[in-house]
């Protein structure tokens, strides 16, 4: 499954309670692709760590989420 670092971003902005952990998640993913904008799964798992099970439920389950991951994943 391939989702979006727009996706990550709308998952730390749906859940202020994270916005500790977001700089950190964030910049460490854009380094690590260096301007990709779709991501496979895996990279997406090791960056969020605990966060990464509410995220997929959210990523897969949500309209908005995975009309995002859609549109990125045709822009790469």
């Amino acid at each position: 499954m391939a989702v979006s670092i727009r996706n990550i971003k709308k998952f730390f902005d749906d859940h202020p309670e994270y916005e500790d952990r977001k700089e950190e998640v964030l910049s460490g993913l854009q380094e690590r692709l260096g301007g990709q904008k779709a991501i496979v799964s895996v990279v997406a798992k090791e960056a969020l760590g605990d966060l990464a099970v509410e995220f997929f439920h959210e990523a897969t389950n949500n309209m908005d989420h995975i009309k995002i991951g859609l549109e990125d994943l045709q822009q790469n």
